[in-house]
């Protein structure tokens, strides 16, 4: 067996949250592997140990991890009648190598020459659109929350993309100006419609009830598909008329 050893804070931090005794929990899922999960809450800090007898990638584990112990702490919510949230931390793998995790998905920041100019244009381009358009605003806040969310990364992705589609519709909100949205959007953006239509499929499946299982590798397609028509719509799409930009220099 391979042990992992996974340290989470619990959110709000400032109320230390502890349990005791809490149950260890083993899946087999009929392929003749078997993982258990063993949890403990102590001034809201959570350790995560996690026995397994299967290969499987540190992130990919990280986002099992996650989503099982956002289920213990949702249960210790529900009986409390409170909202926690999850932040995992860190990890000790079978190794003994301590890993840190952070809340950056790689892949996505600026790289190389002129990286930080890049990033502050954009970060210029975006806040005018994000505090002027609640289109944008609720896009942006459902990618931080598929950030944080690994198994529901795909559904707030695509409402990422739907709150974005809310800007094509037109003044008259009817079911043909709704569907012709889509189209606008695709061509205004240049995203192709199988792109769409994959995220649009995992998140439907979410949306009704349906555990999705999401993949490291499944997560980055999603978030790439959503950021680029973020990104995209911004970057042509014009400020309200009654919107004005001034820059400002900093000291």
């Amino acid at each position: 067996m391979r042990v992992y050893t996974f340290i989470g804070r619990v959110h709000p931090e400032r109320y230390n949250y502890s349990m005791h005794g809490m149950p260890m929990v083993t899946f087999s899922p009929g392929d003749g592997t078997t993982t258990s999960y063993q949890f403990q809450l102590d001034n809201s800090q959570m350790a995560i140990r996690v026995e397994t007898d299967r290969e499987v990638s540190l992130l990919n584990l990280k986002n099992a991890v996650s989503g099982m112990a956002s289920a213990a702490l949702d249960s210790l919510g529900f009986v409390l009648s409170e909202a926690l949230d999850l932040e995992i931390v860190s990890c000790v793998d079978p190794d003994g190598k301590w890993h840190v995790f952070n809340t950056i998905f790689d892949g996505f920041r600026e790289q190389g020459t002129g990286a930080a100019e890049r990033e502050h244009a954009a970060l210029n381009m975006l806040i005018p659109h994000a505090l002027s358009s609640m289109a944008v605003h609720l896009a942006i806040s459902d990618l931080r929350r598929a950030i944080r969310e690994p198994s529901d990364t795909a559904f707030h992705c695509y409402r990422a993309v739907e709150s974005i589609r809310q800007e094509y519709i037109g003044e008259v909100n009817d079911r043909r100006n709704r569907s012709e949205s889509w189209d606008r959007l695709r061509q205004a953006v240049g995203m192709p419609r199988a792109d769409l239509d994959w995220l649009k499929d995992l998140s439907e499946r979410r949306r009704h009830g349906e555990p999705v299982d999401v993949s490291h590798e499944m997560r980055e397609r999603a978030l790439r598909i959503a950021r680029d028509v973020v990104n995209k719509h911004c970057s042509m799409r014009p400020l309200a008329a009654n919107v004005k930009v001034e820059t400002v220099t900093g000291s």
